[in-house]
Parts: C-alpha cells; sequence; structure tokens
C-alpha cells in the first residue's frame, strides 16, 4: 500500500469516520486501492489514488483514453492521468465490478471517487459526467492537519501518528517565527479597517467530539465554508460568525462537545 494510499484512508476513517478495506484483489491482476462504507447512511464508496508531484502529469486531464497509446511506454504515463482511463480501468472494468458485487457494492449503487492532486476544468466536466466524484489530495492534508491540531489524542494509527508529529514540529516552528517578528522594533502604524477576517467561527464535529475555534479568513475556515467550499454535513457544521472570540468560544462551550480547541494557526 503506498503512503498517499494510507493517508487517504487515514482521512477516510479519522475525518469522515468510515469504515474501510483497502487493496482488493481482483482477477485478471486488477485492484481496487480502498472501499468505504459510511456507518451512518450506509453509503458506500470506491475509491482510487493517484497522485504526482511531477510538473507535466499533476493535474488529471480530459484528454481522451487510448488504448493503443497505453500500450506504449512513452505514454503511459500521460493516459493514467485521464478520466477515461479510471472510467474504463479502474471502476468499469468487468472484473472489478463483479467483485464489488460479491461485497454488495451494486452497480450504481454507490460513490466512485479519484483522489489526485487537482485537475483542469474540462476533466471535472467529464468526471461528472461518468459519475465520478473528484476529491484534491491538498485539501485532504489541509483537513486532517485541521482535525489534528490541538487534540490530545494518542493515535494508533502509523500515519496519522507520524502526521501529527509532522503538524506539531510545523505549528511549532511557524510559533517561533512569530515571536521573532512580534519581538521585533517596529514603527507605528495604522489600525486597519475591520474586515471578515475579524469575524470567527466554530467547527463543531459530532463523529469526533470536538469544537473548534477558527477566525473567518483561516484556510481550514473560508468564512464557514471549509477547505472544499462546503460542508456535506456528515461529519460536522460551520457555526457563526460571531464578532469576537469570546462569543465564538461561548458557543464552542455550549456545544457540549469533550475536545475544545482553538485553531494553533488562527486563533491560538
Amino acid at each position: 500500500m503506498e503512503t498517499t494510499e494510507r493517508i487517504v484512508e487515514a482521512y477516510v476513517r479519522y475525518v469522515k469516520g468510515w469504515a474501510t478495506i483497502p487493496n482488493i484483489r481482483c482477477a485478471g491482476q486488477n485492484e481496487i486501492d480502498l472501499v468505504a462504507i459510511d456507518p451512518v447512511s450506509l453509503a458506500r464508496y470506491h475509491i482510487e489514488v493517484s497522485i504526482s508531484i511531477s510538473q507535466g502529469f499533476r493535474k488529471l486531464t480530459a484528454k481522451p483514453f487510448d488504448r493503443e497509446k497505453m500500450k506504449q511506454r512513452v505514454h503511459q504515463a500521460s493516459q493514467r492521468r485521464t478520466v477515461g482511463f479510471f472510467a474504463e480501468r479502474k471502476f468499469d472494468m468487468p472484473t472489478v465490478v463483479e467483485r464489488l458485487k460479491k461485497m454488495g457494492f451494486e452497480p450504481g449503487m454507490y460513490g466512485r471517487i479519484v483522489v489526485t492532486w487537482g485537475w483542469e476544468d474540462e476533466a471535472a466536466k467529464e468526471a461528472a459526467s461518468a459519475g465520478i466524484e473528484l476529491w484534491d489530495f491538498r485539501d485532504i492534508i489541509r483537513e486532517i492537519a485541521g482535525a489534528i491540531r490541538g487534540s490530545r489524542e494518542y493515535f494508533s494509527d502509523d500515519t496519522l501518528r507520524t502526521l501529527n508529529l509532522f503538524i506539531h514540529a510545523s505549528d511549532e516552528a511557524e510559533r517561533k517565527t512569530s515571536n521573532k517578528i512580534i519581538n521585533q522594533p517596529r514603527q507605528d502604524m495604522p489600525t486597519p479597517a475591520k474586515s471578515l477576517g475579524d469575524q470567527f467561527w466554530v467547527y463543531e464535529n459530532w463523529t469526533h467530539e470536538y469544537a473548534t475555534l477558527h477566525r473567518g479568513a483561516c484556510s481550514f475556515c473560508n468564512e464557514g465554508r471549509g477547505t472544499q467550499s462546503s460542508t456535506s454535513g456528515r461529519n460536522g457544521q460551520w457555526l457563526g460568525p460571531f464578532a469576537s472570540s469570546t462569543d465564538a468560544w461561548t458557543k464552542a462551550e455550549s456545544t457540549g462537545r469533550k475536545d475544545l480547541r482553538r485553531c494553533q494557526v488562527c486563533a491560538s
């Protein structure tokens, strides 16, 4: 199992709260990266992970998938970055569909997701028409970070524990840099006009029993829209906006969640 697949599985389990099974072997040397089930709604998902940070192959494209080019080594990398490749070789492959049916995944009754490092606009349209949902790996990392920050929970999962250590180390380094800037002598500056960034929000997560206070301008908040500009409502909700951090914290306390946090990036 590749590292990126482990990170996606950790996200699905810890942030989404879904049960997962990784690396399912199928006939014909095919393999399913990950399947997941939401224990609340019983919704089912087939998830494929394909991450490339190479500049030329980073984004998923809408270029035509060509079976002949797929056989040519020089074209294989670009063909694997097409929506058509995932539709034909990952989701609609008969051996894959049959294997999923044996697990109770009836065709047309489960979600199909590709996790990638961004995509072209046309690729998003083609994916939607093919019944494929696209997740951005960068958003997944940010959402994991937002869920982990401020948590005192011990993670038995190696991937989450590694990410937790990295996040804490990064936050500590950022705080040291901020302290150096704050302690430097500075000239008097005019008071900025009040903006949306001065508003506060609370993210309440009922799946993992926590509530986190954010500034509206925080990249994890985006004025109550979150990292993906929307929230499914399955695991939590945004509360706000509030005119002051005191009001927001009072709201966080009123949720009754056992773990109350302040975002280490924007509200510490």
